[in-house]
């Protein structure tokens, strides 16, 4: 709540009601009489006690307590307010006197023709006129039916040839012809060769024998390959073993593997592998071999993978004859 604080400088009862407006409409506009402090500046300024809400009129901001107070200010005159409403139509008031008449207009335009009245009564017959000047042919009658046809003429000269007409749709396709002999062999593709070795390794450590990867040929490109490989497995120095395996895989699936028995115990055996591949995207090739147990490894290990045109791969079904 604003208060006004009687103890500052004089203000009228005008600008103390202007200060209440403010502070309880809370706009920036408000009314005040001339004899405020600083009315002639046509703004209001006062300082307002932070902690009371108390007003004092003042001439200027800095007549404020810094801390204690804060500066307000407003215009002494708000700006006009918008039309009100229309108010209602007053009573007629009571009629007044006739005036003299007054000189008299020009003649107004004629007005439009009426529309025609009744006929009246047919009056006697007159004397006979005179006869009239020919009246404007009429309308042309009907054609009348043909008549019987005449003689045919002699016959005319030709006339000169027309313009071609236009290309007519195609017909349809014929029946395939009988297929030709077939022409010669041609020359033999490109061959290349791809290939990957380890001497020594992988090693078992375990107590018993492991599947180990030996090497492996990654990302052959796509084409016909022959692959063969070789592997060595040996048991540590001293030992023997009585059987091991190795596969060949292509992208994990086994296309060729050995197995090798020793019935009397090795320390050592070299295994062949060998497949044909048809690869429509880059493959990776590995060989995975059996190693014996508590050091045993694979050496002189080899993997060979040569381009060739194509492959042809038949089963022999043990009749001499392929399946």
């Amino acid at each position: 709540m604003w208060v006004v604080d009687s103890s500052a400088k004089t203000t009228s009862l005008a600008t103390a009601t202007a200060v209440l407006a403010l502070a309880v409409g809370g706009g920036t506009f408000a009314s005040a009489s001339n004899d405020s402090p600083n009315a002639s500046a046509g703004e209001i300024k006062a300082c307002v006690k932070k902690a009371t809400g108390k007003l004092r009129i003042v001439d200027d901001a800095s007549d404020c307590h810094r801390r204690l107070e804060r500066f307000v200010s407003w215009n002494t005159i708000g700006p006009a307010g918008p039309p009100g409403a229309r108010g209602p139509a007053g009573p007629a008031g009571p009629a007044g006197e006739r005036g003299p008449a007054g000189v008299a207009g020009p003649v107004g335009p004629a007005g439009e023709r009426g529309p025609a009245g009744a006929p009246g009564p047919a009056g006697p017959q007159g004397p006979a006129g005179q006869d009239g000047d020919d009246g404007a042919p009429g309308e042309r009658g009907p054609a009348g039916e043909p008549g019987p046809p005449g003689e045919p003429g002699p016959a005319g000269e030709d006339g000169e040839d027309g313009a071609p007409g236009e290309d007519g749709a195609p017909g349809e396709d014929g029946a395939p012809g009988e297929r030709g002999p077939a022409g010669p062999e041609g020359p033999p593709g490109p061959s290349s060769a791809l290939e990957v070795t380890r001497s020594f390794g992988p090693v078992n450590s375990a107590a018993f024998a492991a599947s180990l990867t030996v090497f492996t040929l990654p990302d052959v490109p796509a084409g016909a390959y022959v692959i063969s490989s070789k592997a060595t497995v040996r048991g540590v120095t001293g030992s023997t073993f009585t059987a091991t395996n190795c596969q060949l895989r292509a992208g994990g699936v086994v296309v060729d593997q050995s197995r090798v028995t020793i019935p009397g115990g090795a320390s050592a055996t070299p295994i062949p592998l060998q497949a044909t591949a048809s690869l429509t995207t880059p493959t990776s090739f590995s060989v995975v071999c059996s190693i014996p147990g508590n050091g045993g490894f694979a050496s002189d290990s080899k993997l060979s993978a040569i381009k060739v045109g194509q492959v042809t791969s038949s089963i022999d079904d043990g009749t001499g004859g392929s399946g």
